[in-house]
């Protein structure tokens, strides 16, 4: 029951993170004000890559996985990593658990799920992405400070809306081989189980990209981020 639960709580995490709260922080009066000027002046220097197989989903080379678009790598040594008739049904099962609203919500934002695996200890990693299209310019300017900071109340809200109880949403900075990425450190109750969950975020081109690890201790949960580095 944990290990399904450790994945469900995985995909609800990464929606909260790029799909629900980022639009909430980019929709502010601010946000909107800088989405009019961008659009005023234009977007003509940004692009989006088109081969989503060889650009966005990386691989796995000796146990490690490489993502060169996004310029992260972890080092995770038998891990199980999902395939994607598994992701496909942890995400629908996902839906059966949160409240029909919720499931709704889940279905109207459009996410790429990049990489999902799982310790054995029942950790989980996601690495997920969202288009921004021609909103990219807003989330941009914002800056991915903002957006996240912005976010806490609302990411409590929405895990409060998908059945979650005694929900604790934190600010936090990550560094990751010396550079600083913010997230948000949660803590809550799902079906009566404890569960702790930490991401970080940053924009690749017009896509934000969030990484999550969910799992049962935050011991647990830091050590699977001291396992990424930055590809240079």
């Amino acid at each position: 029951m944990k290990k399904v639960l450790c994945l469900c709580l995985v995909f609800l995490f990464c929606f909260m993170a790029v799909g629900y709260a980022a639009d909430e922080a980019a929709t502010t009066d601010a946000g909107a004000a800088i989405g009019n000027t961008a659009a005023e002046a234009g977007d003509e220097t940004s692009t989006t890559p088109t081969d989503v197989a060889a650009d966005l989903f990386g691989r796995v080379e000796d146990g490690n996985y490489v993502n060169e678009f996004i310029g992260f790598g972890f080092k995770l040594e038998d891990w199980h990593f999902y395939t994607d008739e598994e992701i496909d049904a942890m995400n629908n099962i996902t839906k059966k658990l949160v409240t029909e609203d919720y499931a709704k919500m889940m279905d109207q934002i459009d996410m790429l799920y990049v990489m999902m695996a799982m310790a054995p200890d029942r950790t989980n990693i996601n690495i997920s992405m969202r288009n921004l299209g021609e909103y990219a310019p807003v989330y941009e300017m914002l800056g991915v400070d903002t957006i996240v900071e912005s976010s806490v109340d609302a990411s409590a809200s929405s895990l409060t809306t998908a059945g979650c109880e005694d929900v604790k949403v934190e600010f936090i900075k990550k560094t990751v081989d010396g550079e600083e990425f913010s997230g948000l450190l949660t803590s809550y109750k799902m079906l009566g189980i404890q569960m702790s969950s930490k991401f970080i975020m940053c924009i690749r081109d017009r896509y934000l990209v969030s990484i999550t690890v969910t799992g049962l201790e935050e011991d647990a949960i830091d050590a699977v981020f001291d396992k990424l580095y930055l590809i240079k």
